[in-house]
């Protein structure tokens, strides 16, 4: 733990700290995007192949009230991405 401590203590010493948190930061959002362009991709796939004109993210509250478990397709979603074993 002293070592963590050293170690931030002379980034900010040298005034690298606020550059190493910057470009984590760009990291982390770059990463964020190709996250959701790799969902939208496998939602839109999957849309495209079931005919589907619309996918509504129940999780984004959308004011939805009630969703068959038939229409949803969050497991062919992570299927598709990976996350999941048929």
């Amino acid at each position: 733990m002293n070592k963590a401590k050293d170690i931030a203590a002379q980034l900010i010493e040298n005034g690298e700290f606020a550059e190493e948190v910057v470009r984590n930061a760009i990291e982390r959002a770059a990463l964020r995007e190709l996250i959701k362009e790799e969902i939208y991709n496998a939602v839109k796939d999957i849309c495209e192949s079931k005919g589907f004109q619309l996918v509504m993210d129940r999780a984004s509250g959308a004011n939805i009230i009630y969703a068959s478990p038939k229409i949803d397709i969050s497991d062919e979603v992570l299927l598709k991405l990976g996350y999941l074993n048929q």
